[in-house]
């Protein structure tokens, strides 16, 4: 089993401190000679739409300074790295930060149309027409587009984690481990804890998921483990093949995904499936 270490830039833990220094105590009102930084929470986000309906994703543009006038930025669509079906969302031209205000929404409409199924497509697009002052670490965003069902059982709680297929790594968590379900969308559920405690202690993750039409679909995710050598991060995936679940009967859901997609540390790509067990 091969040694992973933690790694986090000192350098990425200066810009953050300074950024949410910069966000909490300091405002710059009108004063041209000051940098703003603009950024999204994520990098990729999910288009969730619901079989034969329609939904709206709204994505927060965030800046580090406020302006005495409303601050608008274009919205241009990559083409060439964009899958998705136009005709399945509605992307706006423009976003808009008003006068005064640290964020401005950026609202993305999505509807089925019998064009979207679970089989994820994508579009991606960039942020432009920023002045000489603002900047971005990452002005290019991705959205995932696919098709929702409803659920007739809350799929949060309590369960207990066990291993069904091992990584190459040990085991995705302890064998035993309780680990709360947590909801971070209307269909996007979540688990944290201490991953792959037999090659790394003290490492806590979050492995998100979206429950889309009876598959449940792992999100991509880039770690900050690695091995020595200069070798890529350890990164997390789909699955090849989606595990399945029953949307009347959460006491059981089997999770499948992809782990190192990078293949760091010598390894390559391999499919890992857990089981989690609702307490009663």
């Amino acid at each position: 089993m091969k040694k992973l270490f933690n790694i986090l830039s000192l350098f990425a833990l200066f810009f953050v401190a300074s950024s949410c220094e910069e966000h909490q105590n300091k405002t710059y009102v009108g004063n041209a000679d000051k940098f703003t930084f603009l950024s999204f929470d994520e990098s990729t986000f999910n288009l969730e739409v619901p079989i034969n309906g329609e939904t709206e994703l709204i994505i927060p543009l965030k800046a580090s300074a406020t302006s005495p006038v409303d601050r608008q930025f274009g919205i241009v669509l990559i083409e060439e790295e964009s899958t998705a079906n136009p005709l399945t969302y509605n992307l706006p031209a423009t976003v808009t930060i008003p006068a005064n205000e640290y964020i401005g929404n950026l609202v993305i409409a999505g509807q089925d149309l019998d064009l979207v199924d679970q089989t994820t497509k994508s579009f991606v697009f960039e942020i432009v027409n920023l002045s000489d002052n603002e900047f971005m670490d990452n002005n290019k965003i991705k959205v995932d587009v696919f098709e929702v069902c409803p659920l007739f059982a809350p799929f949060e709680g309590s369960y207990v984690f066990s291993q069904v297929v091992e990584g190459d790594f040990g085991p995705s968590f302890a064998p035993g481990t309780v680990l709360q379900l947590g909801k971070s969308s209307e269909y996007g559920r979540y688990i944290e804890g201490n991953y792959i405690p037999e090659a790394i202690s003290g490492f806590n993750l979050r492995i998100s998921f979206t429950l889309s039409c009876n598959q449940v679909v792992v999100n991509s995710l880039e770690t900050s483990l690695t091995c020595t050598g200069g070798e890529p991060y350890l990164a997390l995936g789909p699955a090849s093949v989606n595990a399945t679940y029953d949307e009347y009967d959460d006491s059981e859901i089997m999770v499948t995904y992809t782990e190192n997609t990078n293949s760091a540390c010598g390894a390559g790509p391999k499919q890992v499936t857990f089981k989690l067990t609702k307490q009663q």
